[in-house]
């Protein structure tokens, strides 16, 4: 049985005095694939940038392994987080490479090239790519590299926001598979917000639907695909 990864007590958060999250509790167990649903501003983004650091909580008490933290980006790899944000967000100028070797910049030299190699076993479509400008890129490779940058921490977890944002849908697939061999390969949990949730949901082992800042409903993948309630509210409206 999964043991529990992250575990988020009573968190709350506000934005310009405006409540986003309000005493807010959730899990994440080990090697799952868990999706965040709801509807804009119900606070699926904030949770993501909140455990990785970017965003300060009014309150709330992190527990990685069951010890408590404070989340800070520079912290991140020692912990085993990484964060990819939604968009890809490579740096344009620099090569493919180099672009991936930055996620495992505190490496020793020979450990950034044992991840880098399991980083391209991933995603074979960047290794003729290597020396490219990553801004030449389509946004699909543009995509991958992050994903690949990810990986140089060898991550426990992985916060993806809408990973297949502006993708094409054969992109989509291609991108929830792979979502599927990394948690295969390095055991990783992920928790991801994204849009095609009829996809996604297919494979994924838990999502949780928020909405006025705290958890309305929580089921397994196939629970919330068969829930008329979901069907009509996320995938009636144009949700893949």
């Amino acid at each position: 049985m999964n043991t529990e990864l992250l575990n988020i007590r009573n968190l709350t958060f506000r934005y310009r005095q405006q409540p986003v999250l309000d005493d807010l509790s959730l899990t994440v167990k080990s090697g799952e694939l868990l999706v965040l649903m709801g509807p804009n501003g119900a606070g699926k983004s904030t949770i993501l940038k909140l455990v990785a650091g970017l965003l300060a909580p009014e309150h709330g008490t992190f527990l990685w392994n069951g010890a408590a933290f404070v989340p800070r980006p520079e912290d991140l790899p020692g912990r085993g987080i990484s964060y990819v944000m939604q968009g890809s967000r490579v740096f344009p100028s620099l090569s493919v490479e180099d672009n991936i070797r930055l996620g495992g910049c505190f490496l020793a030299r020979e450990a950034r090239w044992e991840r880098l190699e399991t980083a391209l076993d991933l995603f074979p479509e960047l290794r003729p790519l290597l020396t490219r400008p990553a801004g030449s890129l389509s946004g699909g490779e543009q995509q991958m590299c992050a994903l690949a940058r990810a990986l140089m921490t060898e991550p426990k977890l992985l916060l993806l926001d809408e990973p297949t944002v502006g993708l094409a849908p054969r992109l989509v697939e291609q991108t929830f598979q792979r979502i599927l061999e990394i948690r295969e390969r390095l055991g990783a949990a992920v928790v991801i917000v994204e849009h095609n949730l009829k996809t996604l949901l297919s494979i994924a082992d838990r999502g949780l639907i928020l909405t006025d800042g705290n958890i309305l409903f929580e089921g397994s993948g196939d629970e919330l695909r068969a829930n008329r309630i979901v069907e009509q509210t996320f995938f009636g409206v144009g949700i893949k």
